[in-house]
C-alpha cells in the first residue's frame, strides 16, 4: 500500500478537488486534508502504486506536488545502498595514491574541512574508526578526484624551478619537462594510471560520478524518486563500478610465473643481504607465494632504512604484483 501527501494550490476545497481529479486522484483515495493559507495538504492511500505516467502527470501540473511518498522512501534507501558502493570504492582508490601524490594531504585539507583535524600526515590515526578518506563527503571526493596537481594549477615555487633546471641538460629538455609538468593532471589520472591501469580520463568519467552525486543528494534529502529513475540509477552504478574497480585476475599459468619470478628475485638478493632484521622482512615477503596479497605500504616503510638492494626487492615485488593482483585481498586462481 502506497501512502502519499500532496500539496494542492487552490482558493478553496472545491477547486482543490478539481485539481486532484485532473491528476487522477479520486475521492475514494483521499483520506483527509488540511487547509494552510491557500494550500491544501491532502493524504492519499493507494492499493496500487503510482506508475511512471502517474508521476509524470503530477510533475506536469503547476498546482499540485508530492510532499511525501512511502514508495519513494523505499527507492531512496535502495539508491543510497547502491551509491554507497561507488562512494566507498572511490575512497579506496584515494587511499592507494596517498604515497604517490606529493601534496596528498594538502589536497584533502584544501577540499574538505572534515579532514583538517585528522592527525598529521597519516591515513589512519588513534581514536578514529575510519581512515581519512571516509571523512570526505561525496561532493568533496569528487572535487579531490578532479583536483589539478600540475604546475599549471599553481604558482611555481623556487623548488619547482630548481627541479626544472636539474632535469634539463639543454633547452629542448627544459621545454619538454616544463610542458609535461604543466599539462593538466588530475588526481583521477594518477589513480587511473597507477591503480586501475586504465586510460579512462577524468572528462570521460566525471559526468557519471556527478550524476550519482545529484541522485544521492535527492535521496538523502527525501526528494521524490520514481521507479524509472531508480532503475536508471542502478544501471548507471553498475556501469560505473565496472570502470572504477580493479578486476585483473591471475590464471594458473600467470600465477606460476609470478611465483617463480618472485622467488628468483628473493634468492638473488638474499645472497647479498645478511642483516638479521632484513632477513625477517624477506621471510614476510616470501609469504606472497601463499598469501597472494600486495606488499603493504607498512612493510615497505619498515625496511626503508636498509640499503638500496633491499629497497629494490620491495620495488620489484611491488611492481610485479601490482599489475596482477586484486588490490583488496587474496585472489584465487581461475582454476580453483
Amino acid at each position: 500500500m502506497q501512502k502519499l501527501e500532496l500539496v494542492v494550490r487552490a482558493d478553496d476545497w472545491e477547486k482543490a478537488k478539481s485539481v486532484l481529479s485532473e491528476v487522477k486522484i479520486t475521492e475514494k483515495r483521499r483520506n483527509n486534508y488540511t487547509p494552510i493559507n491557500g494550500l491544501f495538504i491532502v493524504a492519499v492511500t493507494r492499493d496500487k502504486s503510482l506508475d511512471t505516467e502517474g508521476y509524470i502527470t503530477i510533475n506536469n501540473h503547476d498546482s499540485v506536488a508530492i510532499l511525501s511518498d512511502t514508495d519513494s522512501q523505499v527507492r531512496a534507501q535502495e539508491i543510497l545502498k547502491h551509491i554507497c558502493l561507488v562512494e566507498t570504492q572511490l575512497r579506496k582508490l584515494l587511499l592507494h595514491v596517498s604515497d604517490s601524490i606529493e601534496a596528498y594531504f594538502e589536497i584533502l585539507h584544501t577540499n574538505s574541512e572534515y579532514t583538517r583535524n585528522f592527525g598529521g600526515g597519516f591515513v589512519t590515526t588513534k581514536g578514529k574508526l575510519d581512515p581519512i578518506t571516509s571523512h570526505l563527503t561525496f561532493g568533496e571526493t569528487v572535487a579531490i578526484l578532479g583536483h589539478d596537481i600540475s604546475w599549471s594549477a599553481k604558482p611555481l615555487a623556487g623548488a619547482d624551478l630548481k627541479e626544472l633546471l636539474s632535469k634539463s641538460t639543454n633547452f629542448d629538455d627544459f621545454k619538454t619537462y616544463l610542458e609535461n609538468k604543466s599539462t593538466p593532471t588530475y588526481v583521477w589520472d594518477i589513480i587511473a594510471r597507477d591503480v586501475l591501469k586504465s586510460k579512462i580520463s577524468w572528462d570521460e568519467i566525471s559526468g557519471n560520478i556527478n550524476g550519482l552525486k545529484s541522485f544521492r543528494n535527492k535521496s538523502a534529502h527525501h526528494h521524490i524518486i520514481s521507479e524509472k529513475q531508480k532503475n536508471m540509477l542502478i544501471k548507471r552504478v553498475e556501469s560505473l563500478l565496472e570502470k572504477i574497480t580493479p578486476k585483473r585476475k591471475l590464471n594458473s599459468s600467470e600465477l606460476k610465473t609470478l611465483q617463480e619470478n618472485s622467488a628468483q628475485i628473493l634468492k638473488h638478493y638474499q645472497s647479498l643481504i645478511h642483516n638479521d632484521a632484513f632477513q625477517h622482512q624477506l621471510g614476510l615477503i616470501a609469504d606472497l607465494k601463499t598469501q597472494l596479497t600486495l606488499p603493504s605500504l607498512q612493510l615497505a616503510r619498515s625496511i626503508a632504512e636498509f640499503q638500496s638492494p633491499a629497497i629494490e626487492v620491495v620495488r620489484q615485488l611491488h611492481l610485479n604484483t601490482l599489475a596482477n593482483f586484486d588490490l583488496y585481498g587474496p585472489k584465487d586462481s581461475e582454476n580453483n
